[in-house]
C-alpha cells in the first residue's frame, strides 16, 4: 500500500493509500484515505470529515470538525471527539473519552476507559464498556428488526406482554410516545426487572 507521511499543517486531501501523521497538526478540510495512523501522543485536528476505507488508529487524541468514518476499527490512546457522527465497521476503542455531537455507531464493540457522550443515539452489535454514558438512546443493534425482536422477547419473558405488543410496530418517536403513557409504577417494575447493566441503561432511556 502507498504511504503518505504528514508532519505539518495542511489543507484537506484525498489519498488512495495509508496516511501516517507524525506530529500534532491541523488539517483544514476533509481527510479521505485508505487507512490512517497517528504516531504521536498529541492532538490531531481535522476541521472537516475523517474518512478511511480501513483502520483509524492514534497514539493520541482524534478530533474531527465533521464526521469520523472507518471501514475497519477506530482506536485511540487518547480521546475521540467528533462534531458529527462516529461510524465504524469494526470496533471503536479509546483509553480516554468518546464524544460525538451526532450518533456513535459500531458493527463491533465500543470500549472506553473514560466516558461515552453522544447527542444522538449509540449503536453497538456485541459489547459496550464505559465508566459513564450519556446519549439519547442506546441501540443494541444497527438492524432495527433484530433490536425490536430482542426487546419484545425480553419484555415478554419478564411478564410485560402488553408492553411488548406496544412496541410491535412504529418508529422510535412513535414507540417512545406509546411508552410515555405507562404509569410510573409500571415503568419502575420494568426498570427493576433482571436486565444486564447495559440493557437497564437502554430501557431507562426508552422509558424516559
Amino acid at each position: 500500500m502507498k504511504e503518505k507521511r504528514i508532519s505539518k499543517d495542511c489543507e484537506g486531501f484525498k489519498f488512495d493509500g495509508k496516511v501516517i501523521i507524525e506530529k500534532g497538526i491541523t488539517i483544514n478540510g476533509n481527510l479521505e484515505c485508505a487507512e490512517l495512523e497517528i504516531l504521536i501522543f498529541e492532538r490531531v485536528r481535522v476541521e472537516g470529515n475523517i474518512s478511511s476505507e480501513g483502520n483509524i488508529s492514534s497514539e493520541g487524541n482524534i478530533y474531527s470538525g465533521g464526521y469520523i468514518s472507518s471501514g475497519g476499527y477506530i482506536s485511540s490512546e487518547g480521546n475521540i471527539y467528533s462534531e458529527g457522527n462516529i461510524y465504524s465497521k469494526g470496533n471503536i476503542s479509546s483509553k480516554g473519552n468518546i464524544s460525538s455531537k451526532g450518533n456513535i455507531s459500531s458493527k463491533g464493540n465500543i470500549s472506553s476507559k473514560g466516558n461515552i457522550y453522544s447527542k444522538g443515539d449509540i449503536y453497538f452489535s456485541y459489547h459496550i464498556a464505559y465508566k459513564k454514558i450519556s446519549c439519547r438512546l442506546i441501540r443494541i443493534a444497527s438492524n432495527t428488526t433484530f433490536e425490536r425482536n430482542f426487546w419484545r422477547e425480553k419484555l415478554t419473558l419478564f411478564g410485560f406482554k402488553k408492553v411488548s405488543e406496544m412496541i410491535k410496530e412504529g418508529c422510535v418517536d412513535s414507540i417512545k410516545e406509546k411508552l410515555s403513557t405507562l404509569s410510573i409504577s409500571c415503568k419502575k417494575k420494568i426498570i427493576n426487572a433482571k436486565w444486564t447493566k447495559v440493557e437497564k441503561e437502554a430501557i431507562k432511556l426508552w422509558l424516559k
